[in-house]
């Protein structure tokens, strides 16, 4: 059994320990830090899903409290499908939280760095399992020897040469032999992921003022559903696509935006957040939800949302509109592993697909508080049916979250022009650069040290070694797999919305230091005002004798 979150009880929570200085990003944010980003408002029982993540029952009528709630998603678990299914699913923690396996492993691909000390404890117990071992194969040398078959009765056997008895110790050394290979081989796979992990905080941390970071995804397809439940399957598959797409870039200080405005006219700082170098945060985040009536998610879908959203985003945003120097990151979905949509997109320079199973991020958990919004539309009293991407759309636009935008993508099949006998892009790269007067460099890996410099002085990340090169006329003859450049797709967003803050982990730290202080200090202001209550009533008591 291999040491991991999902199958032994000693791992089953998410480490304590301080992540490293360097490379591992963030640790994801809590519900508590997602819901007041998204709402400024503390959570509440119906943030979290309606059914238990294990046996998909629902939860109890009226948001009753028999559900235990993941610290950092929307995933709830009953306590007796927790006891029951132990295996796959993390236990409660000491102080009565519970953390689901998608956002425990999410955790620990930050906090664990090469000297986790809870890591380690794996080289302890296989070394003593050794000396166990040994300590056996001691024991069974006496015996082995007294129950050997004598020459005269293996020699009486059909095949005495066809099987020999082994003794309990060298199985169990060729077990744990078994054991150590795949170990090995899950904790490469956990170095992966951490390391592709690192790719958002790389950027954001060293990108300039004129790029932004684009983290996209898919949601789960939404139903069309008329009054009274029947379906409503319209479009190219069923239901409803819903695709999300989250900027983030710096939030430009007094000085660059005075430079800006002399670039480009017409924006509107006001509707700004306050500079950095005025108190504000060091980002500036915004979400774009398309909803689309075809629910196709195939790559020349993928190809017209990406479109049809990050241009009217560089229009609203002029200076964040140049050339191959922003960054785009995805899951490892099929759809979105085709070099055609970001050469195709002329802001993005640099794409890293975090390996399967890592969807679970911001982008995501912004897609489940919006659902969470729309169901409580359909469910509560206002009884609103969605049948389309119109519907969606229309009541997407009255919750009026900062820095959210709606619209309806209208796709163009007709404009899909597919080129045939064109090579796959190679499933074991991870990262690609994109530089249209050189061409393309594709890499298995990024390399966080070498990236957090070529990003301050190119704009681009880049990978472990020199990479694999191939020519934009090499990508056209081999690899193009539409033959326009543009899809035709359109999405109604109207007005992009102004942005909401995004502090970097310093104003976190600062922040937290900051509340940490002001509790400090109400402490200490209750306590001065109790002794002068108490030194007053003595007083009285003083005078009355």
């Amino acid at each position: 059994m291999l040491l991991s979150a999902h199958n032994d009880p000693a791992f089953r929570s998410p480490c304590q320990h301080e992540g490293p200085e360097l490379g591992a990003g963030e640790v994801p944010r809590t519900m508590e830090q997602l819901v007041r980003d998204a709402h400024d408002r503390k959570t509440k029982k119906s943030d979290w899903h309606h059914t238990c993540e294990s046996c998909g029952a629902p939860r109890g009528r009226g948001g009753q409290s028999n559900v235990l709630m993941c610290t950092h998603c929307e995933a709830v678990v009953h306590p007796a499908c927790l006891a029951t299914w132990h295996n796959d699913q993390p236990s409660k923690g000491n102080d009565g939280t519970w953390t689901c396996p998608m956002c425990v492993r999410d955790i620990d691909d930050v906090l664990h760095a090469s000297g986790c000390s809870e890591c380690d404890e794996a080289g302890y117990i296989t070394s003593d399992v050794n000396l166990g071992i040994d300590l056996l194969a001691r024991l069974e040398a006496p015996s082995s020897a007294a129950s050997s078959p004598s020459p005269s009765s293996s020699s009486s056997s059909s095949s005495p040469s066809s099987f020999r008895r082994v003794a309990a110790s060298e199985m169990l050394r060729a077990r744990l032999a078994s054991f150590l290979e795949k170990e090995s081989k899950y904790h490469g796979h956990l170095i992966q992921d951490r390391n592709q992990a690192v790719f958002k905080g790389t950027v954001l941390q060293n990108m300039g003022t004129s790029s932004f970071y684009l983290l996209v995804d898919y949601w789960a397809k939404l139903g069309s559903v008329k009054p009274g439940g029947a379906a409503c399957c319209e479009g190219d598959s069923v239901g409803i696509s819903a695709h999300g797409s989250m900027f983030v870039y710096k939030n430009p200080t007094k000085a660059e935006r005075e430079a800006i405005s002399l670039q480009h006219e017409g924006v509107d700082w006001p509707e700004y957040l306050k500079p950095p170098d005025e108190g504000g945060g060091a980002f500036c985040e915004e979400h774009a939800a398309a909803y689309c009536d075809d629910a196709k998610q195939d790559q020349f879908h993928t190809k017209s949302v990406m479109e049809a959203t990050i241009a009217p985003f560089a229009r609203a945003r002029p200076w964040l509109g140049l050339s191959r120097c922003s960054f785009a990151q995805s899951d490892n979905a099929s759809n979105y592993r085709d070099p055609t949509i970001e050469v195709d997109c002329g802001p993005l320079g640099t794409r890293c697909f975090s390996v399967a199973g890592m969807g679970k991020d911001e982008g995501d958990g912004n897609g489940a508080v919006n659902k969470r919004q729309l169901w409580a539309m359909r469910d509560g009293p206002q009884g609103l049916a969605f049948m389309c991407a119109a519907d969606y759309t229309a009541a997407s636009k009255t919750l009026e979250t900062t820095g959210q935008n709606y619209g309806e993508l209208v796709i163009d099949r007709s404009s899909s022009v597919q080129v045939v006998d064109r090579k796959a892009f190679p499933r074991h790269y991870h990262l690609y650069d994109i530089d249209d007067t050189k061409g393309l460099t594709f890499w298995e890996y990024l390399d966080p040290a070498a990236s957090a410099a070529s990003i301050k002085a190119g704009g681009r990340a880049v990978g472990y070694g020199v990479g694999v090169k191939e020519t934009m006329a090499e990508f056209d003859e081999n690899r193009r797999s539409q033959a326009k450049k543009e899809t035709g797709a359109g999405l109604s967003i109207g007005a992009w919305s102004a942005p909401r803050s995004r502090l970097s982990k310093e104003q976190k730290k600062e922040a937290e230091v900051g509340v940490s202080a002001s509790a400090e200090a109400k402490t200490a202001k209750r306590e001065r005002a109790a002794a002068a209550a108490r030194a007053v009533k003595e007083s009285q008591h003083q005078n009355d004798v």
